[in-house]
């Protein structure tokens, strides 16, 4: 007699809806009571079969060592079957190794007539890697068409980061090496504080710093204003960072040259959208849910933002710059709650974090919510410029050169 599983039983609220819309009635095997709606753990298996066959591959084969036998054998890499199918249900049945042999049986295959099969409970299987190729590509589309075809007015750009960032308050991230989850969003209280710098090129300007550090090392005025990472010609916003450290880092003094640092502490309560924290950012999904892959996919590709927004620009192409100015435009006028600011990675200091500050209107014109702390202002002069590099390897796959992921470092 064929094992059954009730709706009351899942725990997953997708794969309860499967059931209760092709549940019959019958007597579950898990809390041995007689349902109105449960399915066979072969109707089961049909299910799980072509979520697995996404979610999963073969391991590679790799050669492992030990002290009694320095030749080393091989062993594939990755978990058994039943690993991933609990991955999948994110629960454990007594009737476990059923339900895998359903996902064997319901894969089809048949080995007398020459057919692989996939799923057998002697391999090991790694997660696939989710890549989305989707966003990439409306991304470089849109950075194309801002640069050279349609640069206001762009209901494409709009469109794109409503869709984006649609659910950004509710994503979680990783808490260091903790299970505590953390948001995307941080809420800054008044008085926190944020660093900023500036070359200081002649005595001149030395000396006006320091009369007047705010206005010769804080943030340009609108008609000297010069396009950013964030900014177009014209808009003033804040740029500093969390650490003084890396504010000079950012300005990359001569060797022997002089740079002058100030605090800002902010004036009112701030919302900030922290970029680096993106690597770590997930949603709680379901493998049932109609649209996993989607969502899976747009989750790869958020946590690969705060790279791409952080990443250098080459002096003279600055207009790759068009596509985060229209983001940050986006965050601070058109969200559906303005965000005050954006935290991203500095990529001339590891672990230094950057700020930008978005001005807000008043009826006396624009203002940023940060005041000058007195007595800040901080001259450094630079005697050591260090730099550290690591590999990285590269392959031509099918699409072109792509990361060979077995040989780059861990960024994390």
């Amino acid at each position: 007699m064929a094992n059954h599983v009730c709706s009351n039983c899942v725990e997953d609220v997708y794969l309860k809806a499967i059931i209760d819309k092709k549940g019959q009635p019958a007597k579950c095997d898990a809390c041995h009571v007689e349902r109105e709606k449960a399915i066979t753990v072969a109707d089961l298996g049909e299910i799980l079969e072509p979520i697995l066959r996404e979610l999963i591959e073969l391991g590679d084969e790799v050669k492992r060592f030990s002290p009694d036998d320095e030749n080393g054998y091989l062993e594939q890499e990755g978990d058994d079957l039943d690993y991933f199918v609990q991955e999948v249900l994110g629960q454990y049945f007594d009737f476990n190794d059923e339900i895998i042999e359903a996902v064997i049986d319901a894969e089809g295959c048949w080995p007398p007539d020459g057919d692989e099969p996939f799923f057998s409970t002697s391999n090991s299987y790694v997660s696939r890697r989710v890549v989305d190729q989707k966003h990439w590509s409306t991304w470089r589309h849109l950075e194309q068409e801002i640069r050279h075809k349609r640069r206001f007015f762009n209901f494409g750009v709009k469109g794109f980061f409503d869709e984006l960032f649609s659910d950004i308050e509710t994503l979680l991230t990783h808490v260091g090496r903790t299970n505590l989850a953390g948001s995307l969003v941080q809420s800054l209280p008044p008085g926190s504080l944020f660093y900023r710098s500036r070359k200081c090129d002649s005595g001149d300007l030395r000396e006006r710093m320091f009369k007047q550090p705010y206005k010769y090392v804080g943030p340009p005025p609108i008609e000297s204003a010069r396009a950013g990472r964030m900014n177009p010609d014209g808009i003033s916003l804040f740029y500093g960072a969390r650490e003084w450290e890396t504010c000079l880092a950012e300005i990359r003094p001569d060797l022997g040259g002089e740079s002058g640092t100030i605090t800002v502490e902010t004036t009112e309560p701030l919302r900030l959208l922290d970029f680096t924290q993106f690597k770590h950012a997930y949603k709680v999904l379901s493998y049932f849910q109609p649209d996993y892959k989607e969502q899976a996919a747009r989750c790869a590709f958020l946590r690969e933002m705060g790279d791409l927004i952080s990443r250098p620009v080459a002096p003279g192409h600055e207009a790759e710059y068009l596509i985060t100015q229209a983001m940050t435009e986006y965050l601070a006028n058109e969200f559906r709650i303005r965000f005050d600011g954006l935290l991203y990675a500095s990529t001339q200091r590891k672990e230094g974090t950057n700020v930008v500050l978005f001005p807000r209107s008043t009826t006396k014109g624009s203002t940023l919510p940060v005041k000058y702390k007195d007595g800040s202002i901080t001259f450094y002069w630079t005697n050591k410029i260090e730099y550290g590099h690591d590999e990285r390897k590269y392959r031509l796959g099918a699409k072109g050169l792509e990361p060979d992921w077995d040989w780059w470092d861990d960024p994390d």
